[in-house]
């Protein structure tokens, strides 16, 4: 259920800046911060889509998913991705 939540929130997240706000304004950003370090791989990457998403916002949301450092505490999530081989498209 967690997984369909974070598609949800990411669907949201995609459309307008009200959306987006009304998410901001509910509270999504610290708990999608915490599902992006889930054990569960889907769920993390889907976190990080919907975190994305909010951040591509504007420079207020950008700024706002950053201050609850979430680069460095996903930057390990990231480099343990499966990379593509050289000479595939990812």
């Amino acid at each position: 259920l967690a997984f369909e939540a974070a598609w949800a929130v990411t669907n949201v997240a995609s459309g307008t800046s009200e959306h987006t706000r009304v998410l901001l304004d509910n509270g999504a950003v610290p708990v999608l911060v915490q599902l992006a370090l889930h054990e569960d791989s889907n769920l993390r990457e889907q976190s990080m889509w919907a975190l994305g998403n909010i951040a591509g916002d504007s420079p207020r949301c950008r700024d706002l998913v950053l201050s609850y450092g979430v680069v460095p505490r996903l930057l390990p999530q990231c480099e343990s991705c499966e990379q593509p081989r050289a000479g595939t498209s990812a």
